[in-house]
């Protein structure tokens, strides 16, 4: 939140003062210009306070994120216009592990905020060279909500302050999990679009675990 200010301007009117000879009459207006000066400044004082408390206004409005631990793992698998099902171009494998986020007031309703690091393990899964550019470390904000705007459970992905949805997910206080995509879809040229692609099948699927305390 921006913080806001408030001034205040004090409009004082002074009255033509009568000088009178009686020495009496020249303490009477002494002590008025006194009792003015000492509501200017009191008047100054009070609006230097106001604007020096209204300063503090941008607090931080993250909220704590009660979990400290992210341990799992993500896969992906990919096949373009594959010849039968259950092929693919690749196979990738990371071992993930996050250091716990404070949720940000982005991340609305969000449970949890981890930033997570994947570590590559290119002894597991295979490339054909399709995904070279994702065969490698990697590093995400994930996060999660039990009902993203009424459409039910999802994990997020944090990306310069902002927060997605990118995967249906399931987390029961311990055991995180979510997947997205598809696996072997078959597309038989309905319609009549793209007919060079009639007959073959098609995988895009990306899916995780991790353990959170």
């Amino acid at each position: 939140m921006a913080p806001t200010s408030r001034f205040s301007w004090i409009l004082l009117a002074a009255g033509a003062l009568t000088l009178a000879a009686c020495s009496d009459t020249d303490k009477d207006e002494d002590e008025e210009e006194e009792e003015e000066s000492d509501a200017d400044t009191d008047s100054d004082t009070d609006s230097d306070t106001d604007s020096d408390t209204d300063s503090d206004t941008d607090s931080d409005t993250d909220a704590d994120n009660p979990y400290t631990s992210y341990e799992g793992w993500e896969s992906f698998d990919y096949g373009y216009a594959m010849s039968s099902a259950g092929e693919f171009n690749c196979q990738l494998v990371w071992w993930t592990s996050g250091a716990a986020l404070s949720i940000p007031s982005e991340c609305d309703g969000c449970e949890f905020v981890f930033d997570v690091s994947l570590s590559f393990d290119s002894s597991l899964g295979f490339d054909d060279g399709t995904c070279a550019s994702l065969a490698t470390d990697l590093n995400y904000v994930y996060g999660y909500t039990d009902d993203y705007y009424g459409y039910g459970a999802y994990a997020m992905y944090g990306y310069y302050g902002y927060y997605y949805a990118f995967a249906a997910a399931d987390f029961d206080g311990t055991n995180f999990s979510y997947a997205s995509g598809y696996v072997d879809y078959y597309y038989d040229g309905s319609y009549g679009y793209y007919p060079q692609y009639a007959g073959y099948y098609f995988t895009r699927y990306t899916a995780g675990e991790a353990e959170l305390n």
